[in-house]
Formats: structure tokens, C-alpha cells, sequence
């Protein structure tokens, strides 16, 4: 009968194995087969592939610092062989091969450089390893700028806020050249059926406010228009006979302010029956109008 080994011994397994390959890959002197290195670094590649596009928790670390290492040892015995660097360790390019392999993938290098000589243990090494992580580093931004993170969140169209700032080509791009047409407007007085209209057909958080004749007064969230629609008994007014408002109670701030951040929605919003001839007067809930020229850029 089979015993399945303790559980110390399975970690200390694991804990040998990882020494091993560490000395039999950075610090063995002896050539390795050329097919066996070749083999291996193609199956953790094929490994990799698959279990990155997963939903389990793997990384590309240690699969990226195998392959280097065992594409930097072949090439290290390769150059070994020729009679001009027959005197060269094969284990330091190996070394070199696992910081450059992940510094192209990550494109990392500082850190790259001082964990692999934290565990390796290969101090002399400091000037090659160097070397091998800045040229993986600018062939990788030649080839592509993104790594491979950043083209997985590309790939995913998860927004992501980069630390430097736009190029010149966006930098001088003007306001009208990515502004929505035709631009949604709400009338400063407008009835509850006309706003009720315009926020179920339109999704927009923000509206400008234009007042008759088209000029544009202020802007409103969507959010507050909800609310003061919620409270259409309290602020809507019925307009009077000669189509003049009556007086109108206005809501204080504080009223808007205490009911974050469960604001209605517009599907939750029930019409009154005369909700035609109900009108409102947006002026004191408006966050002002700001002159802009119409050529603004974005700095």
C-alpha cells in the first residue's frame, strides 16, 4: 500500500526541488542536454499561456524565471563549446537569461536585479545581470511600451489612469473634437413631463441648462434632478393663467445633501397626471456657467 509522505515532507520536497534546479541551473559547472533545457522551456511557456488566461491564482514570476534561466543556460553552454569562451560559467547566463526574460514580460528591472541576487546568491554577477535587465527593458519598450499587464487590461478595456501625462497631440487637442453632438439640454424652466423625457432617453450624469433662447446658463447633475422630481409636490409650480409661475418654494441644499447617495432613480419617479403643467425653476439649484473660448484645449 501507497502512504501519502507527511506534510513537512512534501514542503521540504518542494523546498529541495526549488534548491536544485537553483544550483543545477545558476551554479553547475556541468553541460546539461541541450534538448532537455530546450524542451522544458517550451513546456513552462505553453504552461504559462494557459494558466495566466485562467481564474486561479498564478503568477508569471517563477514561469518567467525558469525560462530565462533555462534559455540563458543553453545559450551560455552553446557559447561555452566555441573555442574563444570556452572559460566562461554557463551558470551566470542563466542568471542573465531569468532577469531578462522577466523584465521583458513585467518590465521591472531594479527589483528584478536584487531579488535574483538575493537568491542566487550571485554577487559577482551584479555588472552582467544589469546588463541583461536594461536591454530587455529598452528592446521591450522598442517592440511594444506596454507590458504585459498593461496589455492584459487593455485587452480587458479596464480604465486605467497612467502616470504620465498626455502627448502633445492630446495636450492641444480642442473641447469640440470629442464633445457629444447633439448636445443634450434642459430648459431653466422646464415642466416635470420635459425633464422626465430627457432623463429616461438620455443617460448622461451631467445636463446644461440653456435658458429660451439658447444661452447657457449653468449645469445640473442628474442625480439632483431626480431628486427635486421626487419632490415635485414640494417645488413644482403650476403655471397660472397668463402663463406666468406662481412663487415657488426653492429646497435648501442641506435637504439634497441628506439624502446621499440613495437618490432616486428616474424609473422609480411617478408621474402626477398633470405633470404637463407642472414647471420648475432650475436657477438656484445650477452650479454657474464658466466662459470658456470654444477652441479650449485640454491644459
Amino acid at each position: 500500500m501507497i502512504r501519502r509522505p507527511p506534510r513537512s515532507t512534501l514542503s521540504s520536497s518542494s523546498a529541495a526541488s526549488d534548491v536544485y534546479k537553483r544550483q543545477l541551473l545558476y551554479h553547475s559547472s556541468q553541460n546539461l542536454s541541450y534538448a532537455a533545457l530546450l524542451l522544458i522551456a517550451l513546456l513552462y511557456f505553453l504552461s504559462a499561456c494557459v494558466t495566466y488566461g485562467i481564474a486561479v491564482p498564478s503568477g508569471t514570476f517563477i514561469p518567467c524565471m525558469v525560462m530565462g534561466a533555462l534559455w540563458g543556460r543553453a545559450f551560455g553552454q552553446a557559447l561555452q563549446a566555441t573555442p574563444y569562451f570556452s572559460y566562461i560559467h554557463p551558470g551566470v547566463y542563466a542568471l542573465a537569461g531569468s532577469a531578462a526574460m522577466i523584465t521583458g514580460v513585467v518590465r521591472v528591472t531594479i527589483s528584478i536585479a536584487v531579488v535574483l541576487l538575493e537568491s542566487t546568491e550571485a554577487f559577482t554577477s551584479v555588472i552582467p545581470l544589469f546588463v541583461a535587465v536594461i536591454a530587455a527593458k529598452l528592446v521591450g519598450d522598442y517592440l511594444d511600451a506596454a507590458s504585459l499587464f498593461d496589455a492584459h487590461l487593455a485587452l480587458k478595456k479596464v480604465p486605467l489612469l497612467h502616470s504620465d501625462p498626455p502627448g502633445a497631440e492630446v495636450a492641444l487637442l480642442p473641447a469640440s473634437a470629442v464633445a457629444a453632438r447633439p448636445v443634450s439640454v434642459i430648459k431653466k424652466r422646464s415642466t416635470l413631463t420635459e425633464l422626465h423625457d430627457t432623463l429616461t432617453l438620455k443617460t448622461h450624469s451631467m445636463f446644461p441648462v440653456v435658458e429660451e433662447d439658447g444661452s447657457y446658463v449653468g449645469m445640473i447633475p442628474r442625480r439632483y434632478l431626480t431628486f427635486l422630481m421626487s419632490k415635485h409636490q414640494e417645488v413644482f409650480e403650476k403655471v397660472g393663467v397668463a402663463g406666468i409661475m406662481e412663487e415657488h418654494t426653492v429646497l435648501a441644499h442641506i435637504r439634497y445633501v441628506q439624502d446621499f447617495p440613495t437618490y432616486p432613480k428616474i424609473g422609480d419617479i411617478d408621474l402626477p397626471s398633470d405633470a404637463a403643467e407642472l414647471v420648475i425653476d432650475l436657477s438656484p439649484y445650477l452650479t454657474p456657467a464658466i466662459a470658456l473660448h470654444r477652441t479650449v484645449t485640454l491644459q
